[in-house]
C-alpha cells in the first residue's frame, strides 16, 4: 500500500491550490507522489445538479441530468431515485452528495383528510389510490395518487398496496405527505425524521397513544416542539379542517389533560433556534370539537362594489369589497364559498383559511334586519 497524508500545510508543504478556494468546496486531492513535480494538487471538483433520474443495482450507478455516474463505493449512501442533488464528480465517478438545499418547499407539502383505493376504470387496474386532500394555500381537492415512497419503498409502490399489500386509510390519512406531479396523477412520499424533511431540519411526530398537550403553541407530553408564528398549520377537527398560522395555534385556550378538546396527534417539519425545534409546516388533529378553535368567530360587511372573479390555477376566486363599519377592505374567497354575495348585500362571514373567507350569510338591505 502507498500512504497518504490526510491533511495539508499550505504554507510549509509543496501544495498547489486553486484559485478562488473556498470553504466547504468539494475538491481532487493527488498526492505529491503521483505528480510529475512531486507537488501535491488540489483542484476544484465538479458538481453536477439534477434529480436521479435511473440507478443500477443498489445506487451503484445513478443517471442525473441525463448522464451516467459510477458512485464511489461507501460513499452517497442516501441517494435516492427522483430525489434531487448536488454531486461532487469526477470523469465519471461520483464521490460525494448531498440533497439540494430548498429543492423542496412548504409548497409540496398537502394534508390527506380521506383516501379510499379506486375500484373502478383505469384506476383500479393500476392499484391507484383518490384522496381528499388540502394543500398549505387552504385549498382542497379531490386526487389520483399513483406512487408511494419511503425508506422502505425507496422505488416506489402502488398506491393501493402502500404498506402491508393491502390498502389501509389510516397509512394515508390524517398526516402531511410531500407530494411531486406525474402528469396529472400525485406521487407522495412519507415524512420521515432522518429520511425526508423536504429542506427542513427535521421532522417530528406523534404516535397512536401518545399524550401530546399544547400551551402559549408549544407542544408537551410524549413530543416537544414550538410552533413559530408564520408556520402554515393544518387543523383537523371533528367537523372540518382550516389552514392556519402558527401565531392563531399559539393564541389558542391550553389543551391539557382533562381538556374537553384534546390532541389526537400532531406533527411538524422543523428548524432548530436556539436549541428548540420550531414547527414551519405542522399538521394538528383535534378530537371533542366541531370548531377549530379561535376560528369560528363571525365577521361582517356591507359589499360595496361588484365582485370581481379570478382564476388561479383550476380554482375560481371571487374578491368582495365591503364596508366592515371603519373602512373598506378587500376579502377573497373561493367562488364556491362567496355564494351569492352582490353589491347592495350585507354578508356574514368567517375566515376559511388566514387568507380566504367564507360566506355563511347573505342578506339583502330589505332583510338586512331579519338575524334569523
Amino acid at each position: 500500500t502507498t500512504d497518504v497524508e490526510t491533511s495539508y500545510d499550505l504554507k510549509d508543504d509543496d501544495v498547489v491550490l486553486y484559485d478562488k478556494a473556498a470553504k466547504d468546496d468539494y475538491v481532487i486531492l493527488t498526492d505529491g507522489q503521483f505528480t510529475t513535480d512531486g507537488n501535491t494538487t488540489i483542484t476544484k471538483a465538479t458538481v453536477v445538479s439534477g434529480k436521479v433520474d435511473a440507478t443500477k443495482g443498489s445506487i451503484t450507478d445513478v443517471k442525473v441530468s441525463g448522464n451516467w455516474y459510477s458512485v464511489v463505493d461507501g460513499t452517497c449512501t442516501g441517494l435516492k431515485l427522483n430525489k434531487t442533488y448536488d454531486l461532487a464528480v469526477y470523469g465519471n465517478f461520483a464521490f460525494d452528495c448531498e440533497k439540494t438545499s430548498g429543492s423542496a418547499t412548504l409548497d409540496d407539502v398537502l394534508f390527506i383528510d380521506e383516501a379510499a383505493p379506486i375500484d373502478y376504470g383505469v384506476g383500479a387496474r393500476d392499484n391507484k389510490v383518490e384522496a381528499k386532500v388540502y394543500f398549505t394555500d387552504g385549498t382542497s381537492k379531490t386526487i389520483t395518487i399513483s406512487k408511494v415512497y419511503d425508506s422502505e419503498n425507496e422505488d416506489g409502490v402502488d398506491a393501493a398496496t402502500y404498506g402491508d399489500g393491502d390498502f389501509d386509510a389510516s397509512d394515508f390519512e390524517d398526516q402531511m405527505w410531500m407530494f411531486e406531479m406525474d402528469g396529472s396523477d400525485y406521487e407522495l412520499t412519507k415524512l420521515e425524521d432522518g429520511e425526508e424533511t423536504l429542506s427542513y431540519d427535521n421532522y417530528i411526530a406523534s404516535e397512536d397513544g401518545d399524550d401530546v398537550y399544547l400551551k402559549d403553541g408549544k407542544f408537551s407530553g410524549d413530543i416537544s416542539m414550538r410552533v413559530a408564528d408564520d408556520a402554515v398549520m393544518f387543523v383537523k377537527t371533528d367537523d372540518e379542517i382550516k389552514v392556519v398560522t402558527g401565531k392563531t395555534v399559539a393564541n389558542w385556550t391550553e389543551i391539557k389533560a382533562g381538556s374537553d378538546t384534546s390532541i389526537s396527534s400532531a406533527s411538524g417539519l422543523t428548524d432548530k433556534t436556539n436549541g428548540y425545534n420550531y414547527i414551519q409546516v405542522g399538521a394538528i388533529v383535534l378530537a371533542g370539537t366541531d370548531d377549530v378553535p379561535g376560528a369560528s368567530d363571525y365577521n361582517y360587511g356591507y359589499v360595496t362594489d361588484n365582485p370581481v372573479t379570478s382564476k388561479i390555477d383550476s380554482t375560481n376566486y371571487t374578491t368582495l369589497t365591503i364596508w366592515n363599519g371603519e373602512k373598506e377592505i378587500e376579502v377573497t374567497g373561493k367562488t364556491s364559498d362567496i355564494k351569492s354575495a352582490a353589491k347592495g348585500d350585507f354578508i356574514q362571514y368567517t375566515m376559511a383559511t388566514e387568507q380566504y373567507i367564507k360566506v355563511n350569510a347573505v342578506k339583502s338591505v330589505g332583510d338586512a334586519d331579519d338575524t334569523d
